[in-house]
């Protein structure tokens, strides 16, 4: 038996037809012998994993070459589909990615990048419209206002645009676990 692991990272906005375009394939191949099982795993967030579950290579082979997974990869294209491993193990432990991974500068930069504007407009507002005001009130304001924005507004607002840059070289990582009997 041979197993692979597909990394499939959505773009924003994509979540939904990605789905559609996974279900339409394996509909269509379901009458083909290739796969003995196919799993998505779909993390909120446009992070998936399709495991797929083959006799062998050359059902592998075959699935690859067939109308099906053309049409798949085609519908696929503008996300970030790569095979991760081919296994042939039966015990494997899967180590995967969050929706928050990424490298911290990239994770920076994203959160930056909607932070600042925000933090402009709150200090040029108070600025202009409450100049008497003490710089602690205007920084208790700010810093509550910033907080709960941050949790609501834009965290999930630049993980979701920054999802594919953040994510594109983030790796599963993967063991296979190989058991030796005892020698007696």
């Amino acid at each position: 038996m041979l197993t692979t692991i597909t990394s499939l990272i959505s773009r924003h906005g994509r979540e939904e037809e990605v789905v559609r375009h996974f279900k339409q394939a394996f509909a269509r191949a379901e009458g083909e012998t290739h796969h003995l099982s196919t799993l998505l795993i779909q993390q909120l967030g446009g992070l998936n994993f399709l495991v797929s579950q083959f006799a062998n290579e050359g059902e592998l082979e075959k699935w690859q070459a067939s109308p099906a997974h053309r049409e798949m990869i085609q519908a696929l294209e503008q996300d970030s589909l790569r095979e991760l491993c081919k296994l042939g193990g039966p015990v494997v432990h899967v180590v995967v990615p969050g929706e928050g991974s990424g490298p911290k500068w990239k994770v920076f930069v994203s959160t930056w990048v909607v932070t600042y504007p925000l933090l402009l407009i709150m200090s040029l507002g108070l600025t202009a419209g409450a100049p008497d005001l003490p710089l602690a009130a205007r920084l208790a304001i700010t810093s509550v206002t910033l907080s709960i924005a941050s949790i609501w507004i834009i965290t999930p607002i630049a993980m979701a645009w920054t999802r594919t840059w953040r994510l594109n070289n983030q790796q599963m990582q993967v063991d296979v676990i190989r058991y030796e009997p005892p020698d007696e």
